[in-house]
């Protein structure tokens, strides 16, 4: 079922029901990451640019962040998972809008704040891109019933 060691799709499996915010949810793996979530049953709230609010809705987003008008950390808050697929240095800055026991999974290196992160009880993983077989199969599976939309 979709899994391998640290990823958003393993450890945080039931937490996917919870809110579950992508950050770059218009882009190549975000989009893909909203459909997974939805597909898993969390409530998805989108950051992106406001023109691509309306694709990311079609795709099941129940909220959207507009970052070129608000930065999304000064809105979300009590969030069980943040993927940041744009990731780097800046990444930390979702720390607090994680409740505690939640999870940040920047997709790129950079996260330089692991304390503050264990002080907050938050899981972070910068777990790269691996092979699975298993998950791979899934994900063809889904894709081949035409399960999830790309641009």
């Amino acid at each position: 079922m979709l899994c391998c060691l640290l990823n958003p799709l393993s450890v945080s499996l039931s937490r996917l029901n919870g809110k579950s915010q992508i950050n770059g949810a218009a882009g190549g793996v975000g989009h893909l990451a909203v459909q997974l979530a939805k597909w898993k049953g969390a409530r998805v709230i989108a950051v992106a640019s406001g023109t691509h609010e309306s694709f990311l809705r079609e795709l099941g987003t129940d909220e959207f962040i507009d970052y070129t008008k608000i930065s999304p950390e000064e809105v979300a808050h009590d969030i069980d998972l943040v993927l940041d697929t744009l990731g780097g240095p800046t990444t930390g800055r979702f720390l607090r809008t994680l409740k505690r026991g939640g999870a940040l999974f920047p997709v790129f290196l950079g996260f330089s704040e692991p304390e503050e992160a264990a002080k907050l009880g938050i899981t972070v993983s910068m777990t790269q891109v691996r092979s699975n077989g298993p998950q791979l199969a899934e994900l063809g599976s889904l894709l081949s019933m035409a399960l999830f939309a790309s641009p």
